[in-house]
């Protein structure tokens, strides 16, 4: 018989976001040259979270619209993969992690 392991949502998805801390670094970095310590990072936080943020390569005011396409197309040139704006940024981060090692999850709607 196991021993039941006590485990609150709140501290499993605060691991989940510290293992990513890295490449969200690297992402915040490359897409709007912030630090992720300047934001609070949670399993829920979105890109769109973000909107208020100059993408980096981009000038002048933009839409949220032309934002949101913006990042879209800036995640896909850099990473090679495809993101939603709304999407939990941890799974961009999951999805980028292991594009890194060679391996494509592909999204199922």
């Amino acid at each position: 018989m196991f021993d039941p392991v006590s485990c609150t949502t709140q501290s499993a998805s605060t691991e989940l976001v510290d293992a990513f801390r890295g490449t969200a670094k690297r992402v915040l970095k490359d897409l709007f040259d912030l630090e992720p310590e300047s934001i609070a990072l949670s399993d829920v936080t979105t890109l769109s979270d973000l909107s208020g943020h100059a993408i980096v390569g981009m000038t002048g005011a933009l839409s949220p619209r032309a934002w949101a396409i913006g990042v879209k197309e800036q995640v896909y040139a850099r990473y090679g993969i495809s993101c939603e704006v709304d999407e939990p940024l941890i799974d961009l981060l999951v999805r980028l992690e292991t594009a890194d090692h060679g391996v494509r999850l592909v999204r199922q709607d």
